[in-house]
């Protein structure tokens, strides 16, 4: 394996990502100032109205909601939709979100609403006719924010921002994650000036089922599954006299036995609205093919499905957009069929010399040949081409979006005739649609509606729930707590599982948190270590007007300090960062007989990153007042007790010299110069991980999600089936994984640029370290 490393890119991506959040504090008045009325408040739990009030009574252009899955984020989006429209077109709300489904979720509750790579695509013509764009009277809502990489987030957050507009990322940073690298959701809430509100009550299970879901966030695998087992497979309405499993969970116990026609069989003896009303989930591609085939076929066996007819469809090479630069990808490539634009084309040899690619026109399209590197990979897409046999009553799935006809991708249909012409003519939720595979290339982009991918299913509720696990062929690779969790918690009623070894899975998504780690953690971990201990210290302080040595000492100073006992008793003053992280502690020694305080020889404990002092909080929305020295903070808050006041500082530099260099720079402290005091404390942590590594390699492409026309591909999975591969993948990725709560330890962290594909092992927490929530500076 190559050395651990990351790229300059990913980690400029994520400052990117800090600093429009910070550069957006304060900068916009309230939606709406005194919040919901009592009577919108009422049927909403209490997180789903803390994030709606957030949303509307915010000054902020950014913020965030995090919310486990089944909390009812649409219940409250659609409240918040509701009051915005109220405001009579002064207002508007959109949502985006990165696969249609989550799309599709949104606007059902009545946002409207696109898929992140389509508005991008659309925003990159814009700036090409250059064209700016006014956002000022728009509220943006990113659902699924964990499935968005650092680059996509960056661009995301900057073009908005420019723009005037508002932006709410949203979702859960324990489920499946971006196919792009980078964990910008958790550097939202972890690292980031965002206020965010916690959205923690489950409403979408029942109350049997619920118990299995809090148990999977609260990490205990084996839990789950012994409540989701303690439910009765009675629950699921079959057809009479019908075969049902025993239990909710199917072992096979490693002994074999065909896996897909017990889903399948399971899946075809249910009755048809509980077919309707059922999601069967697989981790890997080739698991869902071959459901897929097999419930294709027990239904064809009992008459649902009848006059099959054979039709060719495109199913999508899960590459990323840079493979599509690369000569190899396309060598490997040869045979299968290339769409660029509207235009499709056979893949054909590439030249040894010049590296072109020889391009065999379809569908009237004239011959071409491509350059990989020159390639414009947004409008590009690559297809197996393989034939299915479908008939009157198949379910199915479109796998690309057409807005000539209104199609989505992930778009569910059912096929209601077939013509002489062996024309499908579909129904797709009270849409007619009528394809002709085997005339039209872009008519092919149709398959099997039964099976999908936990990745593609993320955001999806459904009352039952069929899911594929395991630890053969390839499934081992893939077993991890948020994939499990994803996929347990899109059932409201029923969850059944078949396992070909049940408890070695169980086993191996005990090891794999499926957490991922961002830049900022890998390189900031000694200082994280630093901040961690004073915000341990802080917690175990009391506050000063809560002890007898309040009584000696000005109430205004003191108001907001913390005491602290022992053979030096002290007074704390939190420090922060330019983003208002608690990062550390301003330590001055304080006598309790008299309260006198020694500023004199007060001193900062904590991450070197860490700021600005806070003598005094003020009011959540106040001015912050800056001064250079304590001083001159006394006396400002002596003349505004309501305002938040800081003494600005540098602690990137230690000893005599550091000290009056930070003295210096504090004299003239600005937002520009927080900024540059960031990247001065991440040059050096970076600098100092360098030094404990042996020479790096150059970083690898970024890795972003495969997109055509300007939308996002509907991955099925993460893109590796062959076993070889996937544990090649896991080996490489062995430590890039974070689980909740812990930190790891340093030496086991590979710094990469490339996507986390498959599941890591869980580490273990350092032993005098536990990362816990920081608040902001209000």
């Amino acid at each position: 394996m190559a050395g651990h490393y990351i790229s300059r890119e990913n980690l400029e991506n994520e400052k990117t990502i800090l600093r429009v959040i910070a550069a957006g504090k304060n900068r916009v008045e309230p939606l709406i100032s005194e919040g919901l009325s009592a009577a919108d408040c009422a049927p909403l739990t209490n997180g789903q109205r803390q994030a709606a009030n957030l949303i509307l009574t915010s000054r902020d252009q950014v913020i965030a909601i995090s919310g486990h899955a089944g909390v009812g984020k649409t219940t409250q989006y659609r409240t918040v939709a509701t009051a915005i429209a109220a405001l009579n077109g002064e207002m508007e709300i959109v949502g985006l979100a990165p696969t249609h489904r989550a799309v599709s979720e949104l606007q059902h509750a009545g946002i409207p609403s696109q898929t992140i790579a389509s508005f991008l695509n659309e925003q990159s013509t814009y700036q090409q006719a250059g064209e700016a764009r006014d956002f000022s009277k728009k509220v943006f809502v990113i659902d699924e924010s964990s499935m968005s990489g650092n680059a996509q987030k960056a661009q995301l957050l900057t073009i908005i921002t420019e723009g005037g507009g508002r932006v709410v990322p949203s979702g859960d940073r324990d489920q499946l994650k971006s196919l792009e690298s980078g964990m910008p959701f958790g550097l939202v809430l972890d690292r980031s000036a965002a206020e965010v509100a916690a959205m923690t009550e489950i409403v979408r299970q029942t109350p049997a089922l619920k118990p299995a879901i809090e148990a999977i966030i609260a990490g205990d695998v084996r839990g789950s599954l012994e409540i989701a087992n303690s439910l009765s497979p009675e629950i699921v309405p079959r057809a009479e006299g019908a075969w049902r499993p025993e239990k909710s969970v199917v072992n096979l116990g490693g002994e074999g036995g065909d896996i897909h026609g017990m889903i399948a069989q399971d899946y075809a003896n249910r009755t048809a609205e509980a077919r309707d009303g059922t999601m069967i989930l697989t981790e890997l591609n080739k698991d869902r093919e071959l459901v897929n085939e097999a419930v294709h076929n027990q239904l064809s066996g009992q008459g649902v499905v009848s006059d099959s007819v054979t039709v060719p469809v495109l199913v999508r090479v899960n590459n990323s957009n840079a493979d599509l630069g690369r000569e190899r990808f396309w060598v490997a490539q040869k045979g299968n069929t290339a769409q660029l634009g509207e235009r499709y084309f056979t893949i054909g040899d590439t030249d040894a010399e010049s590296g072109v690619v020889n391009l065999t026109g379809l569908d009237g399209a004239s011959d071409r040949w491509i350059s990989p590197a020159e390639l414009r990979k947004e409008s590009a897409a690559v297809f197996v081409p393989k034939e299915r046999e479908m008939g009157i009553g198949e379910k199915v799935r479109l796998t690309a979006t057409d807005r000539e006809r209104n199609i989505s991708a992930n778009d569910s249909a059912v096929v209601t005739g077939i013509t002489a012409q062996g024309q499908l003519e579909l129904d797709a939720e009270g849409k007619s649609i009528t394809l002709d595979p085997n005339a039209a290339m872009a008519d092919r982009h149709i398959d099997y509606g039964y099976a999908v991918t936990t990745y593609s299913a993320q955001g999806a509720s459904v009352r039952y729930m069929i899911g594929l696990v395991g630890v053969e062929s390839g499934r081992k690779n893939m077993a991890a707590q948020d994939s499990t969790y994803v996929q347990i918690s899109r059932a409201k009623e029923h969850v059944q599982l078949y396992g070909d070894n049940v408890e070695k899975w169980i086993k191996a998504v005990e090891n794999r948190s499926g957490r991922r780690q961002t830049v900022h953690d890998m390189v900031m971990h000694a200082e994280d270590i630093r901040a961690g201990r004073e915000a341990g210290l802080w917690d175990k302080s009391q506050p000063v007007s809560e002890t007898r040595i309040a009584e000696r000492m000005d109430q205004h100073v003191i108001a907001d300090a913390r005491f602290v006992s022992g053979k030096s008793p002290e007074l704390l003053w939190p420090v922060v960062n330019s983003h208002g992280r608690h990062r550390g502690n301003l330590h001055v020694p304080v006598t309790p007989a008299t309260g006198h305080l020694d500023f004199s020889s007060a001193h900062y404990e904590g991450a070197n990153d860490g700021n600005r002092v806070v003598m005094q909080r003020g009011e959540r929305h106040g001015k912050v007042l800056e001064a250079a020295d304590v001083d001159t903070a006394l006396q400002l808050i002596a003349e505004n007790p309501g305002s938040p006041v800081v003494v600005v500082t540098d602690h990137s530099e230690r000893g005599e010299a550091g000290a009056a260099a930070a003295s210096e720079r504090a004299e003239t402290a600005s937002g520009e110069e927080l900024t540059r005091n960031e990247d001065e404390a991440l040059d050096k942590a970076l600098e100092a991980s360098r030094e404990k590594e042996p020479d790096q390699p150059e970083a690898a492409d970024e890795k972003a999600d495969p997109q055509a026309d300007g939308e996002e591909a509907e991955w099925e999975g993460y893109g590796l089936d062959d076993e070889d591969a996937l544990q090649q993948t896991a080996d490489y990725f062995a430590a890039y994984d974070m689980d909740h709560g812990r930190q790891a330890e340093p030496a086991q962290r590979p710094l990469d640029e490339n996507v986390n594909q498959v599941r890591s092992p869980t580490t273990q927490p350092d032993h005098d370290f536990v990362r816990q929530p920081q608040k902001t500076l209000e």
